[in-house]
């Protein structure tokens, strides 16, 4: 029950982290992604904001190496709920409801991450030389957005998951084992002794 419901809390954190995180990057988008033709490729940093600029840009680096490792953890928990039967619909067995969620939101998860390592390395090329990219700050918006849909898709799988009121998870069923080969048969042949 408990870990039910810490995933419960857990998925419902994920979904409105991205909701708010796609509004936040789709408020700035059209302020950062600009038309290139009257926009500069780069802008000079504002006097005394070199190393605020500086910390974030080593900020940046690391939280993508950082979801450079969550792809990989994903990858695993993607390997571990997919390959079940059912797990996915369509592969001829009866689908397993919560081994489905649990795919669907390690999937989910794996999409997220993948689009945070481009959210930070975008605000990293951007943020990391002697002035601004512009192009780059836009790349970071959009890949934001896209991390926040990514983060939606895992916290509603994760709420299909583990919100459920107690005694009303569906049964889980599995495709029927196969039956194990008969026993070989032996035969002893008669004895020849008198």
């Amino acid at each position: 029950k408990t870990k039910d419901g810490a995933g419960c809390s857990m998925a419902l954190s994920v979904l409105t982290s991205g909701l708010t995180k796609s509004t936040a990057a789709a408020s700035d988008v059209a302020q950062q992604c600009r038309d290139p033709a009257t926009t500069p490729y780069s802008l000079p940093i504002a006097s005394g904001q070199q190393a605020g600029v500086r910390a974030a840009c080593m900020i940046n680096v690391g939280q993508a190496s950082t979801y450079l490792a969550k792809v990989g953890l994903s990858m695993n928990g993607i390997v571990d709920h997919c390959k079940a039967p059912g797990a996915t619909p369509n592969n001829g067995a009866r689908f397993n409801w919560w081994e489905q969620a649990a795919c669907g939101q390690e999937m989910g998860g794996e999409f997220a991450n993948i689009g945070q390592v481009a959210t930070y390395l975008a605000a990293a090329a951007s943020d990391c030389g002697t002035t601004i990219l512009v192009p780059f700050a836009c790349a970071n918006r959009a890949a934001a957005i896209v991390t926040g849909l990514a983060d939606i898709v895992q916290g509603a799988f994760g709420i299909k998951q583990y919100c459920i009121p107690p005694g009303q998870r569906p049964k889980t069923t599995a495709a029927p084992t196969p039956a194990p080969p008969p026993a070989p048969v032996t035969t002893v042949a008669p004895s020849t002794l008198g």
